[in-house]
């Protein structure tokens, strides 16, 4: 048991006698104090192993910070892994509002719809619907064209509704580096004259017709070329169709279906 540090003395006095007739000389007073201290107790094995304990709590502290900061690090590196397999993608009307030079675009199911199936274009094209569009920077006959569509896994967009119109519209305008900017789109009457077909031989519904005034003409070539093609032309603000020589060299509109995947939507 440790014992608190005590301190004591013995003291002891003796009175000053009468002075003896016989005697010439005074008692002396003296005093005799004893003292004595004792230490504190020290614990041999508790003071050794006060440093050791200290610094094994230092080591659990230190792993325990090691061990967080590795399991952030893994989660960050998964997470970065996923987004670049399955990159973000868009819900709702955000579909529709792709931003033209994204390296990727896609579409999710409804917001309340998570990690379904969605839809997914390659780099440098445009997703609409269920399908992508490649706005060629390239010009090329119709033909050729349609050639460089087709081996990138399409071919010359085919228009089946108004709103596929109003997209193409507002995406060519944006494309367009000057106002008789063109684009190659898959109608032609190369095989009889006036009957209209698109590229994957459908003929065209005239409900579904964007023709610019006075069109198709006929006209667009030189005298002796047939005008058996169609392409996008800007006219008073917005983008019509317009008959033209096939061997015109144009920039061009692909399309292809979109890619499905599983994708995380945010």
């Amino acid at each position: 048991m440790d014992e608190a540090e005590v301190m004591y003395t013995d003291v002891k006095f003796t009175r000053k006698k009468a002075r003896d007739p016989v005697s010439s000389s005074d008692d002396t007073t003296y005093s005799e104090i004893q003292s004595c201290q004792r230490r504190e107790a020290v614990c041999p094995k508790c003071s050794a192993d006060a440093p050791q304990n200290k610094s094994n709590r230092s080591k659990i502290l230190l792993l325990s910070i090691i061990a967080l900061l590795t399991a952030a690090a893994i989660a960050l590196g998964l997470t970065v892994v996923i987004l670049i397999i399955n990159p973000p993608c868009y819900s709702g009307k955000e579909k529709n509002e792709i931003t033209p030079g994204k390296n990727q675009s896609s579409t999710c199911p409804p917001p309340k719809v998570k990690n379904e199936m969605c839809l997914k274009c390659e780099a440098g094209w445009e997703l609409h619907g269920v399908n992508c569009y490649y706005f060629s920077n390239n010009t090329s006959t119709w033909t050729e064209s349609r050639d460089s569509c087709r081996r990138l896994g399409g071919d010359l967009v085919k228009i089946d509704s108004r709103e596929e119109q109003m997209f193409l519209e507002r995406i060519v305008k944006e494309k367009m580096t000057n106002d008789e900017d063109s684009f190659w789109i898959g109608l032609t009457d190369s095989e009889k004259e006036g009957s209209w077909v698109w590229v994957d031989g459908s003929p065209l519904k005239e409900s579904l017709s964007f023709w610019g005034n006075n069109q198709p003409d006929g006209k667009g070539g030189r005298p002796e070329s047939e005008v058996d093609c169609v392409r996008t032309k800007k006219r008073e603000n917005s983008i019509k169709w317009f008959d033209r020589y096939c061997k015109e060299r144009l920039r061009s509109i692909c399309e292809k279906t979109a890619e499905t995947q599983m994708c995380l939507c945010f």
